[in-house]
């Protein structure tokens, strides 16, 4: 269900009702039209200059800064198997750089590789989206989200008072909650170093839900794939770009009904009376994110946790429908960090033949239309993977709400102005073809 939003005086100082601990454990018409995304490139991993006096906007407009990960103190994890090791030196194992980080992770698992990544920042941009997909061949990212959401579970619990309720954001219980903990989180999240003082801290100016997250990534260990902002919709439109232009850069953006949510994920929604989706999403627009550090599929509930939530770092809460996608809370959009897995039908049995009528349609890796709008005319389809021309054949192996699937995640309309079934010949002779 979802949950009761209070209204307060200021930006950012909406937030969702919570209780005081956490939960113990369109289809939209096909078009014929648009070009694919190209291109790629890699985060810059130079540290955040420290922004000096006061800002000349609204804090939610800071621009986006990037940091050197703060590291925080790492688990104790397994050491990898012998044959992953040895099959990312067959990949990446010709260069330097890449050696070390193998060795390092051999010897030293994810801390260990985190450590030698810290060593070599400045030999890592050089290696461009090459790097990312290494920490992808690695599982890395893996590791991160279990990171992130001990980090946020720790910032948590330490903003917790001794009655059982939660420190406010003026209050100075000690260095590890209050606006004490919040300047820690503006200048290590944002870079930013004029925010230090209680009254400031509280300001509605100065809404701190953003540096957070962006703390909360950054002492993870994200090593320049995040870009750290003020506003968490600065950060959601890059992820939105890396999905278009199908970087190898992990963080990317899906609609609530495309993925089913997983711990580790953010979840974005509005504030304000906005009324932004994936399709126009923009940065710098008002909104408000957290980590899902919970999800309970018995009952149907996911938890999150975030900053500047009632004042605190606290929960919130939204639902999982029967099929299990998330709804409710006011969420729209998740932030899917490393693979996507769209959950397809196994059933490898091909169902029929389809032929193409359109003079092009497009291949989506999910049965919606979805595009940014933002670009005016020049429309940015979000889950555009393809395109076929008129006459081309495919087989169909699921149906779903107008749309077929002709591979694994690869979706077209059903529309009879798109696509035509193609009749198995009466001898039995009429199989489908193969795909291309």
């Amino acid at each position: 269900m979802e949950d009761n939003m209070t209204q307060h005086a200021g930006p950012e100082q909406s937030s969702e009702s919570t209780s005081m601990g956490p939960v113990q454990r369109h289809p939209m018409d096909a078009d014929g039209f648009g070009d694919a995304m190209g291109g790629g490139g890699s985060r810059s991993l130079n540290p955040v200059q420290r922004q000096e006096g006061p800002p000349t906007d609204n804090a939610e407009q800071v621009a986006e800064q990037q940091v050197e990960p703060e590291q925080d103190a790492a688990p104790a994890v397994d050491l990898p198997a012998a044959e992953e090791v040895q099959s990312l030196r067959d990949t990446y194992g010709a260069n330097a750089t890449f050696t070390t980080f193998i060795d390092a992770y051999a010897t030293g698992g994810y801390p260990g590789l985190r450590t030698a990544i810290q060593g070599a920042q400045d030999q890592v941009p050089a290696l461009g989206d090459q790097f990312f997909s290494f920490l992808s061949d690695a599982d890395y990212w893996d590791f991160f989200r279990e990171e992130i959401v001990r980090i946020a579970q720790e910032e948590y619990d330490n903003w917790e008072d001794e009655d059982g309720g939660r420190v406010q954001e003026t209050e100075n219980p000690g260095p590890e909650a209050g606006w004490t903990r919040v300047v820690d989180y503006w200048e290590d999240g944002a870079g930013v170093n004029w925010i230090d003082t209680a009254a400031e801290v509280g300001s509605n100016d100065n809404p701190w839900s953003a540096t957070f997250i962006s703390w909360v990534l950054n002492t993870a260990g994200h090593f320049g794939a995040f870009t750290p902002s003020a506003a968490h919709s600065n950060f959601f439109e890059d992820a939105l770009e890396n999905r278009q232009d199908r970087t190898a850069n992990p963080f990317k953006v899906y609609c609530l009904d495309e993925l089913k949510p997983q711990v580790g994920d953010l979840a974005i929604r509005n504030r304000a009376g906005g009324t932004m989706t994936i399709n126009t999403l923009d940065g710098g627009t008002f909104s408000h994110s957290d980590i899902i550090t919970e999800i309970d599929t018995e009952a149907q509930t996911v938890t999150l946790i975030g900053g500047n939530v009632s004042q605190s770092v606290n929960t919130s809460t939204a639902s999982l429908n029967d099929d299990g996608y998330m709804t409710g809370g006011g969420y729209f959009a998740l932030m899917r960090i490393g693979e996507a897995d769209f959950e397809t039908d196994d059933n490898t049995d091909a169902l029929f033949t389809i032929e193409v009528v359109s003079t092009t349609l497009n291949v989506r890796e999910t049965p919606f239309v979805l595009r940014n709008n933002n670009t005016g005319a020049d429309e940015s389809n979000i889950n555009k993977v393809g395109e076929l021309a008129q006459g081309d054949q495919r087989q169909v192996f699921e149906e779903r709400d107008g749309w077929y699937r002709i591979g694994d995640d690869e979706w077209v309309s059903a529309g009879a102005r798109f696509v035509r079934r193609v009749e198995a010949e009466a001898d039995g002779g009429g199989d489908a073809p193969n795909r291309e």
